[in-house]
C-alpha cells in the first residue's frame, strides 16, 4: 500500500486522532474533508463534534490551498468567500437535521451581497443556498432576483438565473415578463463587455455557446450579438494565421542566415585546410 493508503487507514481507525483534528481545525475546508471522508463514513456518531466546531469557530474559519512551486508544496490561506462557506454547509449537511447550522446559514445569507462578488460561482452558490433555506423563512422574490440581474457580470451566469423558478414558481414568470427589457439590456451589456475582454478563439466560441443557451432558456434572440462574436472569431483566426506566417517567415529567414553563415564558415575552413596542404 502507498503512504496515502496508510494514512487514510490510520485516520479511519483512530477516533482519538479524528477528534483532535476536528476540534482544533482552523481551516473550514480541512474540517469538512475530515468529516466527509472519515467521520461521516466510519464514525457517524462523532458528527456532533464537527457541528459544534463549526458553530464555535464560524467567524474565524478560513480556507487553505496547497500551492506547488518548483516541485515544492506549501499551504497558504486562500481567498474564499462567505458564499463558499455557506455552500459547503448546505451541500454537506441536511439542514432539517441540524438546527444550529440552519440558523447560521439563515443569518449569514442575509449578509450576502452579490454586488461584492468577485467570483463567478458566487451567483450559482447564492441560488443554491437560498433553495436550502426558503422553507424556513420568507423572502420577497423580486428584490432577490433584481439583485441577481443587476450584478451579474458574465453571460454564463444568466442561465443559472432560471433556478429561481424552482424557488419562486409563482413569481418567476411574472418577474421575467415585467423585467424583460431590463433583462435584455443587461445581457447585451455583459456580452459587449466580454467581447472587449476575450482574446482567444476558444473564448469567443464559449461566449457564442452561452448566448445560444440564453436564447433557448429565455426564448430570446441575440442574433446581432452572435454575428459580432462570429466576426471576432474570424478576425482572431486571421490574426493568428498572420502571426503564424510572420513567425514562420522570421524562422525561415533565420534559417537562411544560419545556412549562409555555415556556408561561409565551411569555405573558410576549406581555404585554411588547403593552405596547410600547399
Amino acid at each position: 500500500p502507498s503512504i496515502n493508503d496508510f494514512l487514510n487507514n490510520k485516520l479511519a481507525n483512530n477516533k482519538k486522532i479524528l477528534k483532535a483534528l476536528a476540534t482544533s481545525s482552523i481551516f473550514i475546508d480541512q474540517l469538512f474533508f475530515i468529516y466527509s471522508n472519515f467521520i461521516n463514513v466510519y464514525h457517524v456518531e462523532m458528527g456532533n463534534i464537527v457541528t459544534k466546531r463549526i458553530v464555535a469557530y464560524w467567524d474565524y474559519f478560513q480556507f487553505s490551498s496547497l500551492i506547488q512551486y518548483r516541485e515544492e508544496n506549501s499551504w497558504h490561506i486562500s481567498n474564499n468567500t462567505l458564499f463558499d462557506k455557506l455552500y459547503m454547509i448546505c451541500s454537506t449537511f441536511n439542514l432539517d437535521e441540524h438546527n444550529e447550522l440552519r440558523d447560521i446559514v439563515i443569518r449569514e445569507f442575509n449578509r450576502l451581497k452579490l454586488k461584492e462578488s468577485y467570483c463567478s460561482s458566487d451567483f450559482n452558490e447564492y441560488i443554491f443556498i437560498l433553495s436550502k433555506i426558503i422553507n424556513y423563512c420568507e423572502y420577497e422574490p423580486e428584490p432577490l432576483m433584481t439583485e441577481y440581474i443587476e450584478n451579474m457580470y458574465f453571460a454564463h451566469q444568466l442561465p443559472w438565473f432560471e433556478q429561481f423558478k424552482n424557488i419562486f414558481p409563482y413569481d418567476y414568470d411574472i418577474f421575467i415578463s415585467c423585467n424583460l427589457d431590463k433583462l435584455i439590456e443587461r445581457t447585451e451589456e455583459i456580452i459587449d463587455q466580454e467581447l472587449c475582454s476575450i482574446d482567444s478563439v476558444s473564448g469567443f466560441e464559449g461566449l457564442l455557446s452561452e448566448i445560444q443557451e440564453i436564447e433557448e432558456k429565455f426564448d430570446l434572440s441575440f442574433s446581432a450579438k452572435q454575428d459580432k462574436v462570429i466576426e471576432k472569431i474570424a478576425s482572431t483566426d486571421n490574426d493568428k494565421l498572420t502571426e503564424n506566417q510572420l513567425t514562420y517567415s522570421s524562422t525561415s529567414n533565420d534559417n537562411v542566415a544560419d545556412e549562409i553563415i555555415d556556408s561561409l564558415f565551411d569555405k573558410q575552413m576549406f581555404i585554411r585546410n588547403r593552405k596547410k596542404h600547399i
